[in-house]
């Protein structure tokens, strides 16, 4: 007979203040019922959207150490398993690592999706080195900042834009913006090449509209070099 080894629901309550004090929302996970490495079936926590989970498990066999945390993303590899330890008390440490490498993976931008949905903007990439280092004139400065708003205008146009996305946006070009001043022509194209393709990684952006990003950035970049940029 397969014995179920579940966790009280008082643990299950002291996870909730370290799931929100990571910047996640506690629907964002379930609960479900896996089978453990040793015997019976134990309490595991998905997060719905990725299919990642931390496994509580325990071996009843061993008397003293007997609690084992396996969880997904691990540190460096897929999976992490650790233990056995003494006490459930350790699976808060680990639970803690999950939510860290959890929020690792959730905030990394997936730029071979981007790459396949559009490659406008990786066409520019080879360019950048024929930038120069020299600081922005006055001009470039005035037209670079007309051209980050027009970028600015457009992504908070979007109909999916809501309040954090539009201060993120804001932020952004914001940086960019005051960068022109404390950096040379290469260095500030390859900071802002980097930051906009963040920025519409992290806004999930329809494959047009990256497109039309692309093309504000050729644009904009065509500006400070003397030679034209790949078209697609």
């Amino acid at each position: 007979m397969s014995v179920h080894r579940p966790i009280m629901l008082s643990q299950k309550n002291s996870l909730i203040p370290l799931i929100e004090q990571r910047g996640f929302d506690p629907q964002e996970f379930t609960w479900e019922i896996c089978t453990s490495n040793f015997a019976g079936t134990i309490e595991t926590l998905v997060h719905k959207s990725t299919g990642f989970y931390y496994k509580f498990d325990i071996n009843e066999d061993w008397e003293d150490l007997n609690h084992f945390a396996i969880f997904s993303p691990g540190n460096d590899t897929f999976e992490n398993r650790s233990g056995p330890e003494n006490s459930w008390i350790i699976h808060r440490d680990y639970f803690q690592r999950w939510l860290n490498n959890l929020r690792r993976e959730v905030d990394s931008s997936d730029l071979w999706s981007l790459i396949a949905q559009d490659k406008t903007m990786y066409e520019i990439a080879p360019a950048i080195p024929k930038f120069n280092s020299e600081p922005f004139s006055q001009e470039e400065q005035v037209s670079i900042v007309a051209q980050l708003n027009e970028i600015s205008s457009y992504l908070i146009s979007l109909p999916h834009t809501n309040p954090e996305h539009e201060e993120r946006v804001e932020e952004a070009i914001e940086y960019l913006v005051d960068q022109t001043k404390h950096q040379g022509r290469r260095d500030w194209v390859f900071l802002s090449y980097g930051v906009l393709i963040n920025l519409c990684m992290a806004l999930a952006l329809a494959p047009d509209n990256y497109k039309a990003i692309g093309d504000f950035i050729k644009h904009m970049f065509s500006y400070l070099v003397n030679f034209k940029l790949p078209t697609p």
